[in-house]
């Protein structure tokens, strides 16, 4: 995943910088993020109830045109917090990142 978080996760999830704590690692929430014009463009399509019928998003950095070498740990999985059929634990063995609703910060599942 790229360092703090893929364009991708930015996106679709609002995720921001990379939070480092002594009660576990989060991804701080971003709602928008700034262009070089100092427009801002909004990057939090999972909290836009429009979007609740996605119930996640899976997002890989490898070539799309090459077979995964290890599938667990090339792509990721980002659940909807909104999504109206939500993604049970377990369904995908990969990486997944869920939302702690209370303050919109993002953390790997476990």
């Amino acid at each position: 995943m790229d360092f703090p978080v893929s364009a991708a996760f930015s996106i679709v999830a609002g995720a921001g910088v990379l939070v480092l704590s002594k009660n576990g690692d989060f991804v701080e929430y971003q709602p928008t993020i700034s262009k070089s014009n100092s427009s801002s463009v909004e990057a939090n399509l999972f909290f836009n109830l429009q979007y609740s019928g996605v119930s996640g998003f899976i997002y890989s950095f490898s070539n799309v045109l090459n077979c995964p070498n290890c599938p667990q740990k090339e792509f990721i999985l980002i659940r909807n917090p909104n999504a109206q059929n939500k993604i049970s634990d377990g369904i995908f063995k990969i990486e997944t990142w869920d939302c702690n609703e209370l303050n919109n910060s993002w953390h790997k599942h476990k």
